[in-house]
This record gives structure tokens, sequence and C-alpha cells, in this order.
């Protein structure tokens, strides 16, 4: 709904007076105008769509080139350089959810603004800040690359922010007198698979399970699970290694990248307002296996949002 005011606000009436229509068709106009934005263009790029496309969504009947001459000349669209047009103010008219959006994927407004985090949690808006950072000042990944990896304690190339490194686990002794991660026992010590692989893949699946880790630890501060009580188990490791390698075919083996991709559907996941349980259950539908890395398909799905 637009704010109190909109309707006999001067951006309104020139409109008026320009499609020769009254104010309060006016208001309908600009109203479907950011409807479309929120739907379509949701950083207020509304000129990545052709005239007769915004008009089409807008169900405007008329000319389509007369409709935006006259949003331009009443100010409710700029002429951009980038963007070829931009809404006016878009991020004062957008909604908590676009600003959520926004802020889980590092975005900016198309006019340069920051995005509200008001809605936020504290652990959200860090990682949304961590990942604006990443995105405005990147890091030279090469200059930081370890055995052909990327050092974990700088920001990775492996999504659009970065990872945190997974703090050192204490250690326990078992009957067997087996040194055992005490969250991972099973997982870092009696893998048969991993037993049976050549040294160059034994290094690789090293690297492929640090790279779950790292992805593990971003989706639980993102989805605010406590790591204690939603441990990595090894059937969550498995999940994930499954779906890393299927990252890696799809980026030509490179791991790196592969990981980046893994992170994206993550984002996805996190930018869900209804998986993040803003729905008519009130249920959050965010597991790791279940709703994330079930399948191929599960997967490839999240990286088409």
């Amino acid at each position: 709904m637009a704010l109190r005011g909109t309707l006999t606000h001067r951006k309104i009436r020139r409109l008026a007076a320009l499609l020769h229509i009254s104010p309060c068709f006016a208001l309908g106009v600009a109203e479907s105008l950011w409807h479309v934005t929120a739907e379509q263009a949701p950083t207020g790029a509304i000129g990545i769509m052709r005239d007769e496309d915004i008009a089409m969504e807008m169900f405007y009947d008329g000319e389509p080139e007369v409709l935006i001459e006259a949003m331009l000349a009443a100010g409710l669209l700029e002429r951009s350089d980038g963007h070829r047009l931009i809404v006016h103010d878009w991020h004062i008219h957008s909604d908590d959810s676009i600003d959520n959006k926004l802020s889980r994927r590092g975005a900016r407004y198309a006019n340069g603004e920051m995005p509200r985090m008001r809605r936020m949690s504290k652990v959200e808006r860090g990682i949304a800040k961590d990942k604006m950072r990443e995105l405005e000042f990147p890091v030279d990944h090469e200059s930081v690359r370890t055995n052909g990896h990327a050092m974990p304690d700088r920001a990775t190339n492996s999504h659009n922010g970065a990872l945190p490194e997974p703090e050192p686990e204490p250690v326990l002794k078992t009957n067997n007198n087996l040194t055992l991660s005490e969250d991972r026992a099973v997982d870092d010590v009696v893998d048969d698979k991993d037993k049976k692989l050549s040294a160059p893949k034994k290094a690789l699946r090293k690297q492929q399970r640090a790279a779950v880790e790292r992805l593990f630890t971003y989706y639980l501060k993102g989805t605010e699970r406590n790591p204690k009580m939603y441990e990595l188990t090894h059937a969550r490791m498995e999940k994930g290694l499954s779906r890393l390698e299927d990252c890696q075919r799809k980026c030509n083996g490179d791991l790196v990248k592969a990981e980046k991709l893994m992170g994206l559907a993550i984002d996805a996941l996190l930018a869900s307002e209804f998986h993040s349980g803003n729905n008519d259950r009130q249920t959050k539908y965010n597991d790791w296996i279940a709703h994330l890395f079930k399948s191929t398909e599960k997967l490839e799905w999240w990286l088409a949002k």
C-alpha cells in the first residue's frame, strides 16, 4: 500500500495530468510500477526490461513510450547510465522483504543506497555486511591460494560472502585408543571409501570435506541453528560432498568455483521468505538434507532462483 499522502502528492497529480487521467488512477499506475519492480527488478533497475514489457506487466493498455515518458517527467522514474531506467527513491518505497532479499545477496539498490536491515537478526546482518564488503572489495584469491584452495582465514571465492573457518574442535579418547573429533568422530576416522582412494584423490577429498565444513558453518549462521543441536553428521557430510561434486562437474572440476556455486544455493535458501518461516504454517523449511541438498535436482532448483 502506498504511503499516506501519496494520492495528493505533486508527482501523482503531475502524472495524472500527463496521462490525462484522474489522480486516483494515477496512484494505481504508480502502485503498479512499484509492484512490478518488486517482482521483476528488486534493486530498482527497472530498465532491464523493455518499455513494452514494463507496460504489459503493469497492465497498461496505452502506448508504452507515452507511459515511460510520463513517469520520467513526473519523477517516478530516472534515467540511468548503468541501468537505463531506475525507480526514483525505490529504497524508500520498497518493503522489508526486498531489503532482506538484497541484504542476503550482499547487493545494494540500483541508486547505490544500502538496504535496510531492520528486520534481520544480528547474525544475518553480520553475514550480509561481510558479503557486501566481499563484493565491493574483492580478495585476490590467486594470491592467497594454498595447495589449490583458498586460505580459510581470508574471504574465500566460495560464494558471494566470506565463509568462516570452523573453530578447532575438542578431542576425546575412545575405548579403542583412537583420537576422535567430539562432533564428527566417525567421519574423520572411519570412512572406508576414503581409505580406498589413491593419494591424489585422498588429498582432493580432504579439500572437499574442508569446503563442506565451511559451507555448513555458513549455513548454520544463516539459519541461526545451534551447532551443538544440529551437527555435521556423517549423513549431512556425505550429502554435502555429493552436491559439491555436482557443482564441480558444472564448474569443469574447479573446486573453488564449485564451493562458490554451492554457496549460492545456500544464499537462495536464506533469501526465501517462505522457507524462512514466512508461510501460512509459520514453519521453517530449511533442513540441510530435506530442503536444500536432497538431490541434484533440488540443488539445481535453488541455483535457478
